[in-house]
């Protein structure tokens, strides 16, 4: 077994700016895993907003560039808390090469339906200048559903000015941008005859009392975010949000997801995939789980000035796997 780590630069073909942070290009990590000639691949999209700046990658990359076999880098998983993202990229690559292994398809591996039609998804309006909105919607007005990316409060004209553009359903993403209950609730007020479907983490991860709070007062759903990574609180997040947002990249993989999705169901919580900016490999990843989930954002290719991979095809605003 060889294993190895490529680094890619990605440009965003516009500049993505949410709550916290901006940029226009992105650094990811591709997994390759390769054994008896044949090559199987994973995608990291770090975020810093869990703490993977590309300084822990390549040090996580250095540990695991030495493993010559499939069992010690097994072993190696099983004993060290490595970035999720990079777990991600690893363990969705070992499972490829354990289905295969096992003369498999993956969703007949692990037990799930496959992805095999096309899949709506939302596609993003970053934040921007209200004169940019009619140009951005006019080159990517062929989706169903749109995700508009929010600060708070003062953005209401910026969501007002979309919903001019498009009757189509809408998701909010605050990226924990609120900083007060009274303001989130007359935003909720305000945003309610606007055919919003849910609105995405409006407070800071942890202040499950706000949420708590807010939940049966609101009238648009609520959904967590950056409150669900790789280990969750199910008693917690059912009191606080109606609704959970799972990503590979976050929870460290396919079988992770997995079992996060049975626990949010075991909760009556509606789940949706989403992801980082990612290419299409990544997204192949996240998409093979479509037909057990009730929302897809899976975008993150979508954003991409030039996705460098094909795994997915895109026609009329919809996704489908291309292999």
């Amino acid at each position: 077994m060889k294993i190895s780590f490529e680094a890619i630069e990605l440009e965003l073909a516009k500049t993505w700016k949410i709550s916290r942070n901006s940029s226009d290009f992105k650094t990811n990590f591709i997994c390759q895993i390769e054994i008896d000639n044949k090559v199987f691949k994973g995608e990291c999209a770090p975020n810093i907003r869990y703490g993977e700046s590309l300084e822990v990658i390549r040090d996580w990359i250095t540990k695991l560039d030495k493993i010559q076999s499939i069992e010690n880098l097994e072993a190696f998983l099983k004993t060290h808390s490595i970035s999720h993202s990079l777990e991600n990229a690893v363990q969705n690559a070992l499972l490829r090469y354990r289905a295969n292994d096992a003369g498999e398809g993956l969703s007949s591996f692990l037990n799930f339906p496959h992805a095999k039609k096309s899949y709506k998804t939302s596609f993003s309006f970053p934040i921007m200048e209200i004169d940019e909105l009619a140009a951005y919607y006019e080159k990517n007005s062929q989706y169903e559903v749109y995700k508009v990316k929010i600060t708070d409060l003062k953005d209401l004209p910026f969501l007002k000015a979309i919903r001019k553009l498009t009757s189509a359903p809408i998701r909010i993403d605050a990226n924990e941008g609120f900083s007060s209950k009274e303001d989130y609730l007359a935003f909720d007020k305000e945003i309610s005859n606007l055919n919003i479907e849910f609105v995405e983490q409006p407070f800071p991860a942890k202040e499950y009392a706000w949420y708590q709070e807010i939940k049966e007062l609101v009238n648009i759903p609520l959904m967590a975010d950056e409150s669900i990574e790789k280990e969750v609180d199910y008693n917690v997040i059912k009191d606080c949000f109606h609704m959970v947002n799972i990503k590979l990249q976050k929870c460290g993989g396919i079988k992770e997801a997995l079992r996060l999705i049975k626990g949010a169901r075991e909760k009556d919580l509606k789940v949706m995939l989403g992801c980082m900016i990612e290419t299409s490999l990544g997204i192949a990843d996240a998409l093979e789980l479509a037909e057990i989930v009730d929302f897809l954002d899976l975008d993150g290719s979508l954003l991409l000035k030039r996705d460098p991979y094909s795994y997915i095809k895109l026609n009329n605003g919809l996704i489908k796997l291309n292999h």
